[in-house]
This record gives structure tokens, sequence and C-alpha cells, in this order.
């Protein structure tokens, strides 16, 4: 396999769907007929760039943490993360890398498209941004948090 495959197959790409499901119906939402534009299509790819670089921040934080060791009797691809620092397939170093500069590449999409369209955006984003990172990551690791995990994971 090669690297950014490798890599696309470490962000749990089955997961991903989810986020798109998401995206088509805030535009259902928004009323009148979808127009797919160039703002439209980065936003999607901004929402499954955070969404990939929460799984893979997600898993190395359970690496560290141990819980992805430990869990044998996993539902693939709900429980367990991908398994690819386990199955030594890609680094704990290489999946902390990829997840910050993905959260990098959506701050500098979002940005450019609070620019294009409203400011009004920002605060959106910036609560997608933590609720990503404190998902998984100390001090907060929502996660583990009971249902305030679940909640936070379907607001972000």
């Amino acid at each position: 396999m090669t690297k950014p495959y490798t890599f696309f197959l470490a962000s749990r790409p089955a997961l991903l769907s989810i986020t798109i499901i998401g995206c088509f119906i805030g535009l259902m939402a928004a009323g009148g007929p979808i127009k797919i534009d160039g703002l439209v299509l980065l936003a999607l790819i901004l929402a499954l760039c955070m969404h990939a670089a929460a799984n893979l921040l997600n898993d190395y934080f359970d690496h560290l943490n141990g819980s992805d060791d430990h869990n044998y009797g996993r539902i693939s691809p709900f429980t367990g993360g991908s398994r690819y620092i386990q199955n030594q397939i890609v680094s704990a170093t290489q999946i902390y890398a990829l997840g910050i500069a993905l959260m990098l590449i959506c701050c500098i999409l979002g940005i450019y498209i609070c620019s294009q369209s409203t400011w009004l955006l920002m605060p959106i984003g910036i609560l997608g941004l933590l609720l990503a990172w404190a998902y998984s990551a100390p001090p907060l690791q929502l996660m583990s948090k009971g249902v305030l995990g679940e909640i936070a994971i379907a607001i972000a």
C-alpha cells in the first residue's frame, strides 16, 4: 500500500459517510434549491478533513492511554480505532502529525470560507475544532465521560 492510501485508511473512511450525510442534511435544511458551488465543496472537504483528523487523534490518544491495546472484542469499524498503530502499519507519531496537519488545513479552509461568506461561521468552526480535540485528548477526554462524550461528538 502506498503511504497516502495507508493514511487515508487509517482515518477510518467508513465513518466519514456520516459527515457527508450531515452536510447534505444541512444543505437541504437551508431551504430552496441545493446549489453545489466552490464554497460548498470546500466546506464539505473541511468537514471531512476535520472528521478524519478527529479519528486520527482519537487513535493516537487511545494508543497513549492503552485503551485500543486492550480492546479485543471490538466491533470494526466502530470501536477499537483503525489498529494501524497497534499493528505497526503506521507509527503513533505519524498518526498524530497527520491529525494535526488535517486540523491546520481545516483552519486555513475555514478562514478562507469565512472570508468569502461570513465571519459569523468562525465560532462554529472553533467549537468544532475544540470538540474534535477535546473528545480524545487530555485533560478533558470527553469520550470517557459517558453521554457527555456522545453529545460532544454529535455536535462536532
